[in-house]
């Protein structure tokens, strides 16, 4: 044991005194010890000579600790070097730093039995399984298996799905986190988190780092003797024995070599043991993936042709062209081919391999590496165009020499303006089966592979390891694998990434310079995480800025990190020249947040920059949390400024997209689970939906109303797994709003309903759309249970920049105001028939009416082979309406609101004969639909206003009265033009496919037919 600790402490670099803080470098020293400077001393004399702590005192104090549980700086004092020692003693990764009577004591964080599994992983995960499937109730073991032997294997598995998080501390289900389990790609990646989130695994694993010239039998000895000194058992009375202590730590060491954390040799694996072959292959058999190396290839044969070294380039096209990154153009506009893979863009995918196929594809840029400035030479300030004309030709005809691909990268490398990322590009494009690009992505990729290289020549070599070890086509094919390994993931690359950067006195050069410097290595030559890092930020990553004890800025990534030499504006001395250069836009919060105003439990539960005591650790740049940067935003939300406000209200893989390419991906996710619907359809429902949250969907049984529902709502993210779809069966019993919303029982106690749940879930998930399906909803009268709450949506105002309700239920009842949050859509579906009620005009004014009686039994285009269409998660802002009120729309719409009120105005004049006439809210909503599909560019004015006509309009009418037909036949008049006592029935039925509103033209004729033959009609079939 004391060995493995003296190892922990050789790896640290430096840390600072707990007294009053003062910086100690050391560096270690063999068996002697560990050699230490103050940076005190070094500033008063650069030649002072470094004072050696013996490893026997460290140890001593470290036994000390281990032995009496806690340690004062003056309990060191027999050793020397008392505040050094206090302080390497609170780096060790069980102890803590606590204040007594206003001193520092070092303690040691005890932990208990209970957070060391008792049971094999593999019957731990088969237990979860067990309880997804419902055959067992976690709470409940005792009362479900009466043989013991299996009953306490349950109970050790029960007790290892608490450490992974699966279950509390009283046994009861995390459902969120058995939910994103269940619907992982990688079950293995969900345990493996869980996993490095307890804090003993956490602790064995860090020590593990410094174990690798142990043996399997030398680690597990000191972890287990160091389990003995600081694991009590489960009642927290009695330190581990050690054939506990054994035991459990093989089930540790088992666990962690079962997820890939460490080797068979229980060696750390920092990769995760990617298994590239495997890794190569998945890549290279995606669509998506085989679409963008098929480009870069094209490309790269057109950019051959373009630098044949015999035609001049000029620096405009030489910009365009070859230095940056570039886009592809589709109809005439651009697309970013690595946006369409991160949205699964199928549409934007069959586009793409289309014009591969003729051979029409245009691209500009060279859709391999991206520069660090969108121009060549921007720093060669006292070149002219000429002069930087003349080196790219230097640099084409170096492409065109007989040597060899590694000198010719060298020798453009060396040209001004030139570097290793686009010199090595260049290169590859000239000789894809010969040459690779050398750049921060491939390395690093390279590394994480376990490919290890140290110039660009032994990287070549490893390189070419690679491609025969995975049987690579080429280079730049393999180049694309290895730029998907530098993302750790090939999934959700849309996502942002949080940050925290720690940087002390280089705040204010750092901020005027516009960027975050890290050196490649220490003084001792070892790179560290906490610089190398950097190298992960990507374009628009939000970073927050600390320095002097408070957060003063939050900073957006603008451009890739780079290789680049220490800028002179930071250069102390320091560090080494050599480093990571990452361009980035500042933002002051004003005012900044200082250290103290951070909540201390969240400062404790965040491992990036934050040590266990809360305080913020040594080192330069660290990963945060979702949940720390969106809370710490949302609790100072006024002090950041509105620029950078969208990098932290919505988080995660919703999409924003125009609502033309919303209708699309639904329309398309519908098609690709097999059901046919007419693209109009889907169009009608979305803006019946953006109108208001309240559809109607009738029909005949069997049409599809449900699944034409559920498809929507899955096509966006919302499932009846998330809790974002829920579907509602409606009891012809109902006869007043508690089935629904709930009743106070006759203990006075409150019983929610389903739909007040999903009201209360919605409420607090804002960001995302909830469905509620009310099926067969007019099988009870729909006026006795729901009128409250159709009374309540009609309370919708604006307060805050938010849309508001009035409570579903008074608020002494649900002990809280619960109102309709604007991301909660409700659709209702009905049979008309003998079994169910009709609606009242105060129902049908309130909602879209939209009618499914289409069908088309001969029609198989819906089973012939679609392909797979993934749903996205969008915002709710994406599908939800602007306009509450007519002036809110009036200003910038004008035109579309007189000519749908004109039309509007001449059905009144015909529907005030029979009472029918319609008000403001149907003006309204009228209005805001045409509006919306105008903004989508979806369907055509006659179309939108046809779609009204059709839902809103015409479902009021019913009756035997002469006067209702009348009101039809001149209803029919404004939709067709034609008068119905000019002609019969039958030639009017094809007349009116060359109506202006051709769908209510046809309505109208069924409405009067059925009048005629049966002496009534309605709207309802």
């Amino acid at each position: 044991m004391n060995e493995l600790l003296y190892k922990f402490y050789i790896q640290i670099e430096k840390i600072y005194t707990l007294a009053n803080n003062n910086l100690n470098y050391f560096m270690p020293s063999g068996n002697q010890g560990i050699l230490v400077k103050t940076q005190e001393t070094e500033k008063l004399d650069e030649n002072s000579q470094w004072k050696l702590v013996s490893k026997n005192n460290i140890l001593s104090a470290t036994t000390d600790l281990l032995t009496d549980k806690r340690v004062f700086r003056d309990d060191l004092t027999k050793y020397g070097r008392t505040a050094f020692l206090h302080s390497l003693l609170a780096q060790l990764p069980f102890a803590k730093v606590e204040r007594n009577n206003d001193k520092s004591v070092v303690s040691l964080i005890e932990y208990t039995t209970e957070e060391l599994p008792e049971a094999q992983l593999d019957q731990v995960l088969i237990f979860l399984d067990e309880i997804i499937a419902g055959k067992y109730n976690p709470k409940r073991i005792s009362g479900q298996i009466t043989e013991d032997s299996k009953k306490r294997l349950k109970s050790r598995a029960r007790q290892g799905l608490k450490i992974l998080g699966f279950l509390d501390s009283s046994f009861n289900k995390n459902d969120e986190r058995i939910r994103k389990y269940e619907q992982a790609n990688s079950k293995v990646s969900i345990i493996r988190d869980g996993i490095l989130q307890h804090r003993y695994f956490k602790l064995v694993h860090e020590l593990l780092r410094s174990s690798n010239s142990f043996t399997k039998e030398e680690k597990l000895d000191s972890l287990v003797e160091l389990g003995m000194h600081i694991v009590r058992n489960s009642q927290g009375e009695n330190l581990m024995k050690e054939s506990v202590a054994r035991y459990r730590t093989r089930n540790i060491l088992s666990w962690l070599e079962g997820v890939n954390l460490i080797d068979a040799d229980w060696n750390v694996i920092d990769n995760h043991g990617l298994h590239k072959i495997a890794e190569f292959q998945r890549l290279r058999q995606d669509p998506f993936h085989s679409v963008i190396i098929r480009i870069r290839k094209d490309r790269a044969k057109q950019l051959r042709k373009l630098l044949d070294g015999k035609t001049h380039i000029s620096m405009d096209t030489f910009n365009n062209e070859v230095w940056n990154l570039g886009h592809t153009v589709l109809n005439g506009e651009k697309v970013d081919i690595y946006e369409a893979l991160a949205l699964k863009n199928q549409t934007i995918l069959n586009q793409l391999e289309r014009e591969l196929e003729n051979g029409s594809l245009k691209y500009l840029g060279n859709s391999i590496w991206g520069s660090g400035s969108r121009v060549y030479g921007s720093g060669l300030t006292n070149l002219s165009v000429e002069d930087k004309e003349s080196i790219i030709h230097q640099a084409i005809q170096l492409l065109h020499d007989d040597m060899n691909p590694i000198n010719k990268a060298k020798r453009i490398a060396n040209l001004k303006g030139f570097g290793e990322n686009s010199a090595t590009g260049l290169v590859m494009v000239f000789h894809p089966d010969e040459f690779g690009i050398y750049n921060v992505r491939s390395k690093e990729a390279l590394n994480k592979l376990g490919y290890e290289h140290h110039d660009l020549e032994s990287f070549h070599q490893q390189l070419s390891n690679l491609k025969n070890d995975v049987n690579a086509d080429d280079y730049i094919e393999l180049d694309w694998f290895l730029y998907w390994i530098s993302l750790d993931t090939g999934e959700d690359q849309g996502d942002h990434q949080y940050w925290w950067v720690n940087q002390g006195q280089t705040h204010h050069s750092e901020k005027k310079g516009g960027f975050l410097w890290a050196p490649k290595q220490n003084k001792q030559g070892r790179p560290l995480k906490h610089h190398v890092d950097l190298l992960e930020a990507k374009v628009e990553d939000p970073i927050f800025t600390y320095s002097s004890g408070e957060v003063k800025t939050v900073a957006i990534v603008r451009e890739p990190t780079i290789e680049q030499a220490q800028p002179d504006t930071i250069s102390n001395g320091m560090w080494e020249k050599e480093g990571y250069y990452t361009s980035v836009d500042y933002y002051d919060l004003s005012p900044p947040i200082e250290k103290s105003e951070v909540p201390e439990k969240w400062r404790l539960e965040e491992e990036g920059p934050f040590d266990r005591n809360g305080n913020v650790k040594q080192g330069y740049f660290f990963n945060l949390t979702d949940d720390f940067a969106t809370n710490l935003f949302h609790r100072f939300k006024e002090r950041f400024p509105e620029e950078v406000h969208p990098y932290f209200e919505y988080k995660g893989d919703k999409v924003e997209m125009t609502d033309s390419k919303l209708v699309s991906h639904i329309d398309a996710y519908i098609s690709s689970k097999g059901f046919y619907y007419e693209k109009e359809e889907v169009e009608n429902l979305f803006l019946s939906l953006k109108t208001k949250p309240f559809v109607i969907l009738s029909g005949i049984s069997g049409t599809g109303k449900t699944k034409i529902v559920q498809w929507f709502a899955e096509s966006l993210g919302a499932t009846e797994k998330n809790g974002q779809f829920t579907l509602i069966p409606v009891r012809p019993d109902w006869s007043d709003g508690s089935d629904l919303l709930g009743y106070v029982d006759i203990k006075g106690e409150f019983q929610k309903g389903p739909l007040t749940r999903v009201i209360r879930e919605a409420s607090n998930d804002r960001d995302k759309p909830y469905f509620v399906l009310l099926d067969e909803m007019n099988l009870a009268r729909v006026e006795y249970y729901f009128s409250d709450i159709l009374s309540v949506m009609e309370s919708r105002r604006w307060e805050n920049d938010e849309i508001v309700t009035s409570s579903v239920l008074p608020e002494e009842t649900l002990g809280e105001h619960l109102g309709i949050p604007e991301n909660l859509f409700v659709v209702g579906t009905v049979n008309m028939d003998e079994t169910t009620h009709p609606f009242s005009k105060k129902v049908l004014d309130r909602a879209n009416t939209i009618e499914f009686n289409r069908v088309h039994l001969n029609n198989f285009s819906f089973l012939e082979t679609i392909d797979e269409v993934e749903k996205l998660e969008i915002r709710n802002e994406s599908l939800s309406g602007e306009y509450l009120h007519l002036k809110d729309a009036y200003e910038d719409n004008q035109e579309i609101i007189h000519q749908a009120t004109n039309l509007l105005v001449d059905i009144n004049r015909i529907l005030e004969e029979i009472g029918a006439h319609v008000g403001y809210r149907v003006r309204d909503e009228v209005c805001f639909y045409c509006i919306y599909n105008e903004k989508a560019g979806l369907m055509t004015f006659e179309n939108a206003f046809d779609y009204q006509m059709l839902q809103k309009i015409l479902p009021r009418l019913a009756g035997s009265d002469a006067r209702v037909l009348r009101v039809l036949e001149d209803l029919y008049t404004i939709a067709s033009g034609k008068r119905v006592s000019d002609e019969q029935l039958d030639n009017l039925v094809e007349a009116s496919e060359q109506a202006r509103f051709l769908k209510s033209s046809r309505k109208l004729l069924e409405m009067i037919r059925r009048f005629r033959d049966d002496g009534f009609t309605s709207f309802w079939t």
